[in-house]
């Protein structure tokens, strides 16, 4: 795509950073010529990441290669975080049983300690680290990036607190997941970075987040597969086609890091091993398997007709007020 210095210059400069065009290197020359008209609207930083150049053009530019080492230190950190959590859950699961052997009143001792104060960390000074984590990456997706916006659930702040609030809790012998924290933490890194990126609006809207997500699963389970499919089904909830690069690099990056750390990590710690020794138990798995399977068909049934009874209540509704 070339563009003119002239259809360059009618671009609203306000609308100039969520342009994403495919230019060539006469059209950016084209754009230098006018820059000066215009270039108070936007800082120098942000300019870079209006184009998109061709791959050609990525390994001769300094943005470009910044954008590279940038994206890969944080998807480094957000494997390292996930890999933390995995460490100080098998540490904290060791102590337990130390102190348990010591006495078993030391434990019960520090739950109740703990579970105020962690409470009172939460509310006072780390808001907006409370809930599980995933919900709070799904949310963020769903919010307009802008400063003070996605900031209430990824930001530094919620990045530390969460680290030090899940810490205490698994040493205090709280059942907590591991899960959770390691995407919400993960999102952050991969979000955050955007501050000294500068990646396309397509990243920062929403594949830097869904990046950010599979790396956390990756980074807990080992499953880099697994993270870019939960990454797009469960958080995206769509299928991004600008962001899938970025999305399975991330993935891989998390999974090579884990498996330095914890070798040919499996979740069960080991094969999977299970026998029937009684024959009539193999029979017991057919009718189990049919009622599991009516059970679930049922839940589904009944959500469809609960949603088109809805429908069919509202329809009339906004009929009316769209004839009014």
């Amino acid at each position: 795509m070339r563009l003119t210095e002239k259809q360059i210059s009618s671009l609203p400069p306000r609308a100039l950073h969520l342009t994403r065009a495919y230019l060539d290197t006469q059209s950016l020359v084209n754009f230098a010529k006018v820059l000066p008209h215009f270039h108070h609207h936007i800082s120098e930083s942000r300019l870079s990441a209006v184009f998109v150049p061709h791959w050609q053009h990525s390994f001769i530019s300094l943005v470009a290669w910044r954008q590279h080492v940038v994206w890969f230190v944080a998807a480094c950190c957000a494997a390292l975080a996930a890999n933390l959590f995995q460490f100080l859950d098998d540490k904290s699961v060791d102590i337990k049983t130390d102190l348990k052997a010591i006495s078993k009143y030391i434990q019960p001792f520090f739950l109740v300690v703990a579970m105020p104060l962690i409470c009172q960390l939460r509310d006072r000074v780390f808001p907006g680290t409370g809930g599980t984590g995933i919900p709070q990456v799904i949310a963020a997706l769903r919010i307009p990036h802008g400063p003070k916006r996605r900031h209430q659930v990824l930001s530094w702040e919620i990045l530390i607190g969460k680290i030090i609030l899940l810490t205490m809790g698994l040493f205090a012998g709280m059942t907590i997941g591991r899960e959770g924290p390691s995407v919400q933490v993960a999102a952050c890194f991969l979000y955050l970075s955007d501050s000294w990126g500068k990646f396309q609006m397509s990243l920062v809207d929403r594949g830097l987040i869904l990046a950010g997500a599979a790396a956390g699963i990756t980074g807990a389970f080992n499953t880099p597969i697994a993270g870019v499919i939960f990454a797009v089904e469960e958080i995206g909830r769509s299928f991004e086609k600008d962001c899938q690069s970025t999305i399975v690099r991330t993935a891989v990056v998390a999974a090579v890091i884990s498996w330095q750390f914890y070798g040919n990590y499996n979740f069960y710690n080991g094969e999977v091993r299970a026998r029937t020794d009684i024959a009539s138990e193999l029979f017991a798995i057919v009718p189990i398997g049919i009622v599991l399977g009516l059970l679930g068909g049922e839940r589904v049934y009944r959500e469809i007709y609960l949603l088109t009874l809805r429908d069919s209540l509202t329809y009339p509704l906004n009929s009316f007020w769209l004839s009014a």
